[in-house]
């Protein structure tokens, strides 16, 4: 597969993951004080990230505070690793197919491939460790 398919290919799912993990993972790690209040300016991401609970059933966006020790950590490592990861990759893969400004089409590079193969590791691991948990969560535990 040719390096620009691929890139189309690969952009919009990375780009998906950048802004839910800016809107509704990140916002515990974001200061009380821009989402808390109905009159913050954030506060409708927490409206959103309410609405998302309810909707999906979600376990782990039912609380703001993580309940499990091993949560928090992981929203930490989403925080300082996965997400400078995801946006690295969605400035390289629009760059590689010339959608910034004056940008011609230009190849993924090897720098490119191997912050997506970490992404992919960083990724795997928190969705195998929640799936993991998800099947041995006991009804107490579900919204």
């Amino acid at each position: 597969m040719s390096s620009s398919i691929r890139d189309k290919i690969y952009l919009p799912i990375v780009a998906v993951q950048l802004v839910g993990t800016l809107v509704l993972d990140l916002l515990p790690l974001y200061p009380r004080s821009l989402w808390q209040t109905p009159s913050s300016p954030l506060h409708s991401l927490l409206s959103l990230r309410t609405w998302w609970a309810s909707y999906s059933g979600d376990p782990y966006f039912a609380n703001l505070t993580p309940e499990e020790p091993w949560l928090e950590g992981f929203l930490y490592v989403e925080a300082l690793v996965q997400f400078p990861l995801t946006a690295y990759l969605v400035w390289k893969f629009s760059h590689g197919l010339g959608l910034g400004l004056g940008q011609r089409q230009r190849r993924t590079s090897g720098p490119t491939e191997l912050a997506g193969l970490a992404y992919g590791c960083v990724t795997f691991m928190g969705a195998l460790a929640c799936c993991c948990d998800l099947w041995h969560m006991g009804p107490e535990r579900r919204p």
